[in-house]
Parts: structure tokens; C-alpha cells; sequence
């Protein structure tokens, strides 16, 4: 069991994975300027041999998998008991909540200023993005991480007690709610999967954490990669399901809102995929420079998430208007602009990090309400 030094593995993973997240909704948005708004899209309604891109770049389920293994060391850590989950849970929700509440009360202010100054019409995030979500887009995981740090005590006992009958249980429930989705035509039931699909990648992290998967061949790794990508291909070229992950407009119903069993077939793909590089990763870690950069922005990771999204509206409000992000079909200006939106939005997300990184870093007076219970 790991419950000593820290895993640089898995730091390394855990800045792998919202880099991909945050590269990924960087690199395939697109967008387009009418007066007095900016209308944010997305490239794979428009090229198609960009799909399998999302089985990549959307790397939610690295970072489940990589917060199960936290929480199973943490409660590990604290032991068992009301002062030790207590302990537990102060300690995780105040890495959690500390900087997304200061991130929530940053757009609650630019919100009220709006309405003030009549900016935006209505709300300031529908003059910069289609379908409402804008800055806000990335809370919704923070929901889905939050609710696995409170059931974690009782997700760990279950993995000690039944080990690899939970993702079993987990992984039939899923496919059972879409047969009953989409085959039985009850499509409330699909939120089920909030749960079933999402902790399946958490509940791979605490074999991470108890050595079961350090133990692993190879080959029930490779295992892994192959079943989950041929899943994944199988799925999505017969129709069953989008063939993204994400939603985008004109390609189905989307395998995230509800989850669907696309979300199985991508975590069991992606924990397989960096369980078999792990000698890589962890080499690769060797080298001072890379370390050191991997530490100082786990330091941060939870800012870099909440507020990349901030970070593209803000280099969209600075390219529209001088005409370097008008992307809308046709798509000729999309590539050449690739490198500009790109180089631009790390230069403004680190100006951002730099401003808010006291916040995630515990370095204000601003845990008065954690320090109550501590």
C-alpha cells in the first residue's frame, strides 16, 4: 500500500490529464463574432476525422483515477473513526472547495457588474458563449469529484470487503441503465450513470493505491487499451452512440450529459493506456527540470482546470475584434490560427495563475471556515 512519500507517477499524471483536458478544449474550438456576442463551437461538427481525438484529449477519467488513489492514501493516512474521517474530509474539501469558491465568487461579481452596466444583455456569459456554460463549464466535474471525496470512506470499505466486484457491479449497472435508456425508452434513468460511469475510473485508482495494479502483467494491461479503444470503436461506428465524448452539436445525443456506457468504455481505454506507460511517465519524471515543473503545477492544478476556460474568453475578446479568431465554416483561417490561440491562452492562463495560485496554495486568511472543524 502507498501510503508513504509522494507518487510522482501519479502527480505526473494528475498534470498529464488537465493538460489533455485543457488542450483539448483549446485546440477544437471554434468561433465566430455578431454584435455584442461571440459564438463559441467546436471543430468535430466539422471534421470528422477529428473524433477519436476526444477519446484522447478528454481525460476525465485519468483524473478520477488519479483522485481514487488519493483518497484511498488520505483515508489511509487518517485511519478509521470520526476524528480520522473528520480529518479527511477537512483536509480534502479544503483543497477542493478553497479555490473553487473564490473562482465562483470572481464571475458572481463580474456577473452583478454586467447587469449594472447593462453589458451582455441578460448574463455576461451568454454575450461570450453558446449554451450558457462559458467559464463555468468545468464546475461540472468539480460536482461529479466532490460527490466521490464524500462517498470515498464508504467506496474504500467496499473495495477492501469486494474488491474487484464493485467495477464489475459498476461497469453492468452502466450498461444496464443504457439498455433501459435507450432500448426500453426511459430516458430518465440515464442520470444513473452519473454515479455508475463515474466511479468506475475512481474505483480503479484504489487497486493503484493497494499495489493490485503495480502487480498487473503487462498484458492484462494491454488488455485493457485494446478491449476499452475497441469498445470505444465498436460503439461509436454503429450508431449506438456519438462518436465524441463530448457533446457537439448534430452528432447525437451526448455521451456525457447524461453519461452513457461510452464513458466505461473510455475509462477502462485511458486507466489501461497509462498504467502501460507508466515506466515512461515515471522516467521521464527523472529528469530535474520536468519534475520540478511537475511539482510547482500540482501545486496549482485546480486553478489551471476552473479557470482555462476564462482563459479562451479572454484571448477570444482580444483576437475577434482584429479578426484572427473568426473560425466558423469555412474553416481555411482555423489552422494557421491554431498557434495563436494556443500560445496566446497559456500566456494569459499563467498570467491568471499567477494572480489567483495564493488562493489553492492556502497562503490568504481565507480557511476560517475549514478551521472551525480542523
Amino acid at each position: 500500500m502507498m501510503t508513504g512519500e509522494r507518487d510522482k507517477y501519479v502527480d505526473g499524471l494528475r498534470v498529464l490529464s488537465v493538460a489533455s483536458i485543457v488542450f483539448g478544449h483549446w485546440f477544437s474550438a471554434t468561433a465566430s463574432w455578431d454584435p455584442g456576442r461571440v459564438w463559441v463551437g467546436n471543430i468535430l461538427s466539422s471534421i470528422p476525422l477529428f473524433w477519436p481525438a476526444s477519446w484522447v484529449f478528454m481525460a476525465v477519467p485519468v483524473v478520477l483515477f488519479v483522485g481514487g488513489f488519493s483518497n484511498f492514501v488520505a483515508l489511509s493516512r487518517y485511519g478509521n473513526g470520526s476524528r480520522g474521517y473528520r480529518g479527511f474530509y477537512v483536509r480534502r474539501l479544503r483543497r477542493l472547495l478553497r479555490p473553487v469558491m473564490f473562482f465562483l465568487g470572481f464571475w458572481l461579481i463580474v456577473e452583478f457588474m454586467a447587469h449594472l452596466l447593462s453589458v451582455g444583455g441578460d448574463h455576461l456569459v451568454r454575450l461570450v458563449y453558446t449554451g450558457g456554460a462559458g467559464p463555468f463549464g468545468p464546475l461540472w466535474f468539480i460536482i461529479v469529484y466532490l460527490a466521490a471525496v464524500i462517498m470515498s470512506p464508504g467506496l474504500v470499505w467496499l473495495h477492501r470487503r469486494y474488491r474487484i466486484a464493485i467495477p464489475a457491479a459498476l461497469a453492468a449497472g452502466c450498461v444496464g441503465v443504457d439498455l433501459l435508456r435507450f432500448v426500453g425508452h426511459v430516458p430518465l434513468v440515464g442520470w444513473l450513470n452519473l454515479a455508475l460511469a463515474w466511479l468506475l475510473p475512481h474505483q480503479l485508482g484504489f487497486f493503484y493505491a493497494d499495489g493490485s495494479f503495480s502487480r498487473a502483467s503487462r498484458r492484462l494491461l494491454a488488455s485493457m487499451c485494446v478491449a476499452g479503444l475497441l469498445s470505444l470503436v465498436v460503439g461509436s461506428s454503429t450508431g449506438a452512440y456519438s462518436p465524441t465524448i463530448g457533446y457537439v452539436r448534430g452528432l447525437g445525443p451526448s455521451n456525457i450529459n447524461p453519461p452513457t456506457a461510452m464513458i466505461l468504455m473510455l475509462s477502462i481505454w485511458q486507466v489501461g493506456l497509462v498504467l502501460l506507460c507508466r515506466r515512461w511517465i515515471t522516467a521521464a519524471l527523472g529528469v530535474p527540470r520536468v519534475e520540478y515543473s511537475v511539482v510547482k503545477l500540482n501545486g496549482v492544478i485546480m486553478s489551471v482546470y476552473l479557470w482555462h476556460m476564462t482563459a479562451l474568453l479572454l484571448v477570444l475578446l482580444m483576437l475577434l475584434p482584429i479578426g484572427l479568431a473568426n473560425s466558423e465554416p469555412p474553416l481555411s483561417g482555423w489552422w494557421y490560427q491554431r498557434p495563436i490561440w494556443l500560445v496566446l491562452g497559456v500566456a494569459v492562463l499563467a498570467v491568471i495563475i499567477k494572480l489567483v495560485a495564493w488562493v489553492e496554495r492556502g497562503e490568504g486568511k481565507g480557511d476560517w471556515v475549514f478551521s472551525m472543524v480542523d
